[in-house]
């Protein structure tokens, strides 16, 4: 029995058919879409506008794309910016040292991230090399102790030395009898951040050089141990400074577990620093570098000839 024509199987060819047209229709649409992009809407000198960046320069203006207005609207930026370009070329700011470096830089950058596949393409490290770095960096992987207390300074000013010595010894005696450490510092610090906000201290870091006041300084802090202890007066050539104990955090290896990805992360940036090594290397056999020694030795005679030691911290106002 025949069955009807809506309820028998197409034949294979006419599948076959109707997948071929749907592939060429999206191949249709597909160069369509690049040709429009490619397009070009207007031109500015020898630069072309093309539909994309028309696109491009509305949208991140924040124009809505499918108003004409806003269309307009980003023809217009595109424009503006090209006639921009053009002036300041003709002009020739295109060469000033500064945007050539900077341009450099953008290129070097675009260079790194289009190798990074190939330049990241090393091995991850295993378990057991994680811990021999571990065990090879163990004091990279130790908490600080931190410390924070009030500092007091009194400036030691020529000729007046006995004076600040007897300022210091009379602000250890009221604050060690328990005047109230604002109090203390109102009275005596000669530093005006001191006076104003200094009773909430400032923080040592183990390991860590101050920016503000000298070595001596943190060395007596973290001389100390109990909440409201306070060290003798620091005598440095410059300023006495009298120191407060607040806070105390004693630090401490830290177990492998805890660093293990920092770890990772060392080690990715270590083979990373290795592999673009290695990659400039090969470009010196393309582009040769020489260097002029003799040049390099002046820069460096002159570098130290103007170098002068830094004003060091706690210097009188």
């Amino acid at each position: 029995m025949l069955r009807p024509l809506w309820l028998r199987p197409k034949p294979r060819r006419l599948h076959l058919c109707s997948s071929l047209v749907k592939g060429f229709a999206s191949l249709l649409l597909c160069v369509f879409a690049l040709t429009l992009s490619a397009a070009e809407v207007a031109r500015v000198g020898s630069s072309i506008i093309t539909a994309d960046t028309v696109r491009e320069t509305a949208a991140r203006q924040g124009y809505h794309l499918y108003e004409e207005a806003s269309l307009k609207k980003g023809l217009d930026d595109a424009i503006r910016f090209e006639l921009l370009a053009a002036e300041a070329k003709r002009l020739g700011l295109d060469r000033d040292a500064e945007l050539q470096r900077r341009i450099k830089e953008l290129l070097v950058d675009r260079l790194l991230r289009n190798k990074a596949p190939e330049l990241d393409a090393d091995r991850t490290p295993t378990e057991a090399e994680l811990r021999a770095y571990y065990e090879a960096h163990a004091n990279d992987f130790r908490r600080p102790t931190v410390v924070r207390g009030p500092v007091l300074t009194i400036f030691l000013r020529e000729g007046q030395e006995a004076a600040a010595r007897q300022k210091a010894a009379d602000a250890l005696r009221e604050w060690k009898a328990g005047e109230p450490v604002e109090s203390v510092l109102r009275k005596y610090a000669e530093d005006p951040s001191e006076r104003v906000g200094g009773a909430q201290g400032s923080a040592f870091i183990e390991g860590q050089a101050s920016r503000r006041y000298p070595e001596a300084v943190a060395a007596a802090m973290f001389s100390l141990n109990s909440r409201g202890e306070v060290a003798t007066p620091v005598e440095t050539p410059r300023a006495l400074y009298l120191v407060g104990l607040t806070e105390r955090f004693n630090g401490g290896p830290q177990s492998f577990e805890q660093v293990k990805r920092d770890i990772q992360r060392a080690m990715g940036q270590a083979q990373r620093a290795a592999a673009e090594a290695a990659y400039c290397d090969s470009l010196k056999k393309q582009f040769p570098v020489v260097v002029n020694e003799e040049e390099l030795r002046k820069l460096r005679q002159q570098l130290q000839a103007d170098t002068r030691p830094p004003v060091g911290p706690g210097s009188p106002p």
